[in-house]
């Protein structure tokens, strides 16, 4: 072999050794961004929040108790979540987190809290541990403000738990928020209450001031749309209505007090309205945030 083609030779194997050592620079490099772009070899997989559908049951298995209301439970995507129960409202369980007039005509927050203590006992006993069925409401959505989700509490047995806290005077129906049983629980509530079941014993025994001679006061118009009652003095003399009270037929809010010192003229009328205002002589206003009368029917 000539010395040229030595040359020739070292060139070719000199230019080979520099497009390995190209090579492999670049590979290194390529995988060094991939391992950049994905996070390292420890990124785990984002995992989505589980998605339930409105009027399913869904199995869960009661972990906690919070408070009779409130509780921690393992969801079928295995997190431990926190549940609201739907539609009704246990009283917290100190005196000092409660507030007077929150569940109907109950000023005694002691008695209020005793009854907060028994739900959180009463909810321990039937649902700590256990495996229960949970099931959403489109009315109310799936989520409240802190995050809580909201459902009905079923048990196996089909037992609705919320019904069973109304019904034995634990709660009250949450009447704030919306939930598709409303009117329902409503009407296991106004039972309770009648009975005075559980918390509603809480209620004051109030006393019934005198009543004015037969046909002196009428009710003349109840608007379910506007939200006033109508009130109309046949009598031939003025009355003076201090302290008398209006209520609704389920007797299940607060009812009103009339002023002290109002007087209804002879033929005059007086509109008492359900929402806040500034007081008259012919119009008079309950300070409610919410509706009383029914759109249907309701007795004053």
């Amino acid at each position: 072999m000539d010395n040229m083609n030595k040359h020739l030779i070292i060139l070719g194997v000199a230019v080979l050794l520099i497009l390995v050592v190209g090579l492999s620079g670049c590979t290194e490099s390529n995988e060094h961004e991939d391992a950049q772009s994905n996070g390292g070899e420890d990124t785990e997989p984002y995992e989505e929040e589980w998605n339930p559908e409105y009027g399913i049951n869904y199995i869960v298995t009661i972990t906690s108790v919070i408070d009779g209301d409130t509780f921690d439970a393992i969801f079928p995507d295995e997190n431990e979540e926190r549940i609201r129960l739907l539609g009704v409202d246990t009283p917290e369980t100190t005196a000092s987190n409660n507030e007077e007039y929150e569940y109907g005509n109950i000023i005694d927050l002691s008695c209020l809290a005793s009854y907060g203590l028994e739900a959180k006992n009463f909810a321990e006993s039937w649902l700590e541990d256990k495996t229960i069925y949970i099931q959403f409401d489109s009315s109310a959505g799936l989520k409240g403000y802190y995050g809580r989700w909201l459902a009905y509490v079923f048990l196996v047995n089909g037992t609705d738990f919320g019904e069973k806290l109304i019904t034995n005077g634990y709660a009250r129906v949450y009447t704030e928020g919306a939930c598709s049983k409303e009117s329902y629980y409503v009407t296991l509530q106004n039972q309770a209450m009648t009975d005075r079941v559980g918390l509603w014993n809480c209620t004051p025994e109030e006393e019934t001031p005198d009543e004015p001679e037969e046909n002196d006061l009428e009710i003349i118009e109840v608007n379910a749309l506007d939200e006033y009652v109508v009130i109309h003095n046949y009598g031939e003399s003025s009355i003076i209505m201090t302290g008398f009270k209006l209520y609704d037929d389920s007797n299940y809010w607060k009812p009103y007090t009339f002023p002290t010192g109002f007087i209804l003229d002879i033929g005059a009328s007086v509109t008492v309205h359900t929402f806040s205002g500034v007081d008259t002589s012919t119009d008079l206003y309950w300070g409610r945030g919410n509706h009383i009368w029914n759109n249907d029917h309701d007795t004053a």
